[in-house]
């Protein structure tokens, strides 16, 4: 009996051995199956003492592999170019330490940092200076110098340039000196992001037909050292661009640049969006935007001639071949220091379709609003489907102008002051002036924190009253009674009013489960459930248009 007992405990000790191993085994091996790409993946290092370091950014980028990390230690890196065509991260110690300096050298392709990679790539943490580029681009030192130019021919890449500082050549004559280029043509998904780009002597980010999204937000910028648009996009030869693009809670300053040649009126918008851009040039051009998102933008120094926001449809006759649609221009903040012409918050001009202008905030500018037909090749075609709701236009000179053959649909805004604007149509409003077919009323009694609530009361059923409406309101009555009571359908009528914002909006309750809602005058509902002889709660909220609440409520007997 024992030895029984002990050759199986043998065999139970043998079995375990045995599938032990089995298991450490599929462990192991699953866990090298799951580590291996990570081991694949290097770090190389720039800068620095460490042995072994790269002495430029160039050589560690030439031996790294998609995958990789190029850590670069402070100090100046004095490169004509560094050409990222990998899927790697490079991050510098931080902009304030990290400078990589051009030198302004003569360069056979475009970008002191050239990220032309079919992969990712993350760029974080330089100082970027001193660009040079190819010859023959227009006055100064005759050269396209361009801080950061991107390019990729394959779809669905996204290049992140984020925490940078970008510095231009500083002088004003270089027409061609640009912070940040998206070479025409392009697929990639921008970020471009925590960026600040200064003293370019032309645009400080240019996005030249890029095919894939963009966003570019979180970004310190001016109108460079001659003064010119500090973001520009443009389209054209036939390319449409449905992906979204995005600029947002960037900080712009505009009034920035002194033309050298004495004029004074150089034309500067903020951020200008412009389709079938060739139009412009005098030649037949198409493509389009169809999805544009501009919000929470700080626009400062819209001097004369300077300018916030602008999508121009350059296409010719009607603008179908260029048309913009679907843009969103959203709680953007827009300062003027100068009511001289001719200085804007927000244009729109050719065939800009459905746009949403909403929750912004215009003031000190010539021209709060200015919706006008195309600019070039005879065009026939004025922005349309424009809705501009909740916005503050205040102290601006001409104000708000429509030019278009329809009514646009300007209601719910503040003008800057309870009377409303000036208009033929409003002759005593001592807001800010409105021209052309305006559709403004109602608009805003106030701006500013929302400090009370809205007013709500139920007018019907009357309280302490029966109210009797049955066989299809042949027969009606109403009494007084100790209570409220209600016989058949019943209308509830509420009034509701609020002095600041204005109401948005009044649901109804019975017994805490919504009804109804009603966002128009006359709030009213028909009751028209049958009621059992017992007291259900009638409840009414009403909310204003900065989202505050107010609730009247009744005990109802009712039946039928």
């Amino acid at each position: 009996m024992r030895s029984n007992i002990r050759r199986e405990g043998i065999i139970f000790v043998i079995m375990f051995c045995v599938i032990g191993a089995s298991v450490a085994s599929a462990y192991n091996h699953e866990s090298l199956s799951q580590t291996n790409p990570l081991t694949m993946r290097s770090i190389l290092y720039v800068g620095g003492d460490g042995p072994g370091n790269y002495t430029t950014i160039q050589d560690a980028v030439d031996d790294a592999i998609d995958g990789d990390t190029i850590i670069v230690y402070s100090g100046i890196y004095y490169e004509d170019q560094v050409i990222v065509d990998k899927a790697i991260l490079i991050q510098g110690a931080g902009w304030e330490t990290t400078i990589i300096d051009g030198g302004d050298a003569l360069l056979t392709e475009t970008g002191l940092l050239r990220i032309i990679a079919d992969g990712d790539v993350l760029l974080q943490g330089f100082t970027i200076r001193n660009a040079g580029g190819p010859s023959g681009y227009g006055s100064g030192d005759n050269k396209l110098n361009i801080g950061v130019a991107v390019f990729s021919s394959a779809p669905d890449v996204t290049y992140t340039i984020t925490s940078n500082r970008i510095i231009g050549t500083q002088n004003p004559n270089d027409d061609y000196d640009w912070g940040f280029y998206a070479i025409s043509g392009g697929q990639e998904n921008i970020i471009f992001s925590y960026n600040i780009v200064t003293e370019t002597g032309c645009n400080n980010i240019v996005v030249e037909k890029t095919t894939g999204s963009t966003d570019l937000c979180f970004n310190v910028l001016d109108a460079g050292c001659w003064g010119i648009d500090p973001v520009y996009y443009m389209t054209y030869g036939g390319t449409d661009i449905i992906t979204t693009q995005m600029v947002r809670n960037n900080t712009i300053d505009v009034g920035t640049g002194i033309n050298p040649g004495g004029a004074t009126n150089n034309k500067v918008t903020g951020i200008g969006f412009s389709s079938a851009y060739l139009g412009c040039t005098g030649t037949l051009d198409s493509g389009k935007y169809t999805d544009i998102i501009i919000t929470g933008n700080s626009i400062m120094n819209v001097k004369e001639w300077r300018r916030g926001i602008a999508l121009d449809n350059f296409a010719w006759d009607d603008g179908s071949e260029g048309e913009i649609l679907n843009a969103h221009i959203l709680n953007n903040v827009i300062s003027g220091v100068s009511d001289n012409p001719t200085s804007f918050g927000i244009r729109l001009s050719g065939l800009v379709s459905n746009t949403n202008i909403q929750g912004n905030e215009v003031t000190g500018c010539d021209m709060s609003f200015w919706g006008r037909t195309g600019y070039y090749g005879g065009s026939t075609a004025y922005p349309g489907a424009t809705n501009v709701h909740f916005n503050c236009f205040l102290g601006n000179s001409e104000g708000f102008v429509w030019e278009g053959p329809t009514i646009l649909n300007a209601e719910n805004n503040w003008w800057g002051d309870p009377s409303g604007p000036h208009h033929p149509d409003n002759p005593d409003g001592l807001g800010d002036n409105v021209s052309g077919s305006v559709d403004f009323s109602p608009w805003l009694y106030y701006y500013g924190p929302e400090t009370s609530l809205p007013e709500v009361s139920i007018t019907s059923p009357t309280k302490g009253y029966v109210t009797i409406n049955i066989f299809g309101g042949l027969f009606t009555w109403k009494f007084k009674f100790f209570s409220t009571f209600a016989i058949g359908k019943i209308k509830v009528s509420v009034n509701a009013s609020d002095p600041q914002s204005g109401i948005d909006r009044v649901e109804f309750y019975i017994d805490d489960v919504l009804k109804a809602t009603v966002t128009t005058p006359p709030y009213e509902w028909i009751w028209a459930e049958r009621g059992f002889f017992f007291p259900y709660t009638l409840k009414v909220i009403a909310y204003d248009l900065a989202g505050n609440s107010n609730a009247d409520s009744m005990k109802v007997w009712k039946i039928w």
